[in-house]
């Protein structure tokens, strides 16, 4: 059976694409046990390649440096480090008592590149493939979107994200007019980073961009759930790439988010794989 292959894109830079397709893959792989592979293609950043790197080598110099958790626990609390990384002892730890020393690979792939892959083929050993896109929207883009089961297109409240989200749905819903991209994808948007101030101007705007579609005669929709800032946003200690994210961050409004959005969006690739 072949992967599920799900693209978190939009045109718009800074709207949390990549920090969503960690969180969801990082769940997938270590508390549901999926085969996952990330596509990383935002060049020339590569922020969730670069990501695993640094992740990699801190935990290399905790495993030299202490030999049981309690050494670990004094060093990094010792010394004047960020809550966040005083966090990774929290992550290791977990990661040593569950036994997960295999992460999830995570493939650089440049854009002039994209056109050369063999994503169905790819998509054979895997339950989930992920396409971090970055914020341009080429031919390139539009052959990777043609494979995916689901693209999640992330809106802020930020006036200028706004207007830039809804241009690119516009703009995919005519590439699916035109046979472009393939009319059994799911085109799901979802509020990231929202301020429940804006409810009202939410409302309307969710209504307003389903009418414009159905108007069409194609189905996008609106997540039920949305993701505050503490839920996400630009904290990138919820990003990490060898951890499930949600487990290590008990309680709250950001665990019960991240949970309600993880199991949403599986729900839906469930359902497209059914």
């Amino acid at each position: 059976m072949s992967a599920q292959i799900i693209c978190v894109h939009t045109s718009k830079g800074g709207t949390g694409k990549s920090t969503i397709t960690t969180i969801l893959a990082s769940y997938l792989t270590y508390e549901l046990s999926k085969r996952v592979l990330v596509i990383d293609a935002d060049a020339p950043q590569f922020s969730i390649d670069s990501l695993r790197h640094r992740e990699q080598t801190i935990y290399q110099n905790i495993s030299q440096k202490c030999q049981d958790f309690d050494e670990v626990k004094k060093a990094l609390f010792a010394s004047q480090l960020s809550v966040a990384d005083q966090a990774i002892y929290e992550r290791y730890r977990h990661n040593q008592q569950r036994r997960i020393t295999d992460f999830y690979p995570i493939y650089t792939v440049e854009q002039s590149e994209l056109d050369e892959l063999d994503i169905e083929k790819i998509s054979d050993s895997y339950d989930y493939v992920f396409f971090d896109l970055g914020g341009r929207f080429d031919e390139s883009i539009v052959r990777t979107l043609r494979f995916a089961d689901l693209v999640l297109v992330p809106f802020t409240t930020q006036n200028i994200d706004v207007m830039a989200s809804l241009e690119y749905c516009l703009t995919l819903a005519d590439h699916v007019k035109q046979g472009h991209l393939s009319d059994s994808t799911q085109f799901y948007c979802f509020w990231n980073k929202y301020k429940f101030t804006f409810q009202k101007k939410a409302e309307l705007i969710e209504l307003q961009l389903k009418t414009k579609f159905a108007a069409k005669g194609i189905s996008f929709d609106f997540l039920e759930t949305r993701l505050n800032d503490a839920d996400s946003g630009f904290d990138r200690a919820k990003m990490w790439t060898t951890i499930s994210s949600p487990i290590l961050f008990k309680g709250g409004q950001y665990l019960n988010g991240i949970a309600r959005f993880t199991e949403e969006v599986i729900k839906l690739s469930n359902y497209q794989n059914s």
